[in-house]
């Protein structure tokens, strides 16, 4: 796993969490652009990485997410 530490956003004044390496790596984690297939059993955890380290969270940064499965 990669170390995190928490932070405060000095925006919103939530705790947020930020991964060691400096606010470089955190950048460029944020400005990320994925695009996952399958949304299955392994994919939602992906999913949940993804969002715990923040990856597509800047306005320039993207998670897309598709799965040919019908729900029923």
């Amino acid at each position: 796993p990669i170390p995190c530490v928490p932070w405060q956003s000095q925006t919103s004044g939530q705790y947020q969490r930020r991964v060691h390496g400096g606010k470089k790596i955190h950048q460029k984690l944020t400005d990320l652009n994925v695009f996952l297939v399958g949304a299955g059993a392994l994919g939602c955890e992906y999913v949940k990485m993804l969002a715990l380290l923040g990856v597509g969270t800047s306005a320039r940064g993207k998670v897309h997410v598709t799965d040919m499965d019908h729900a029923r």
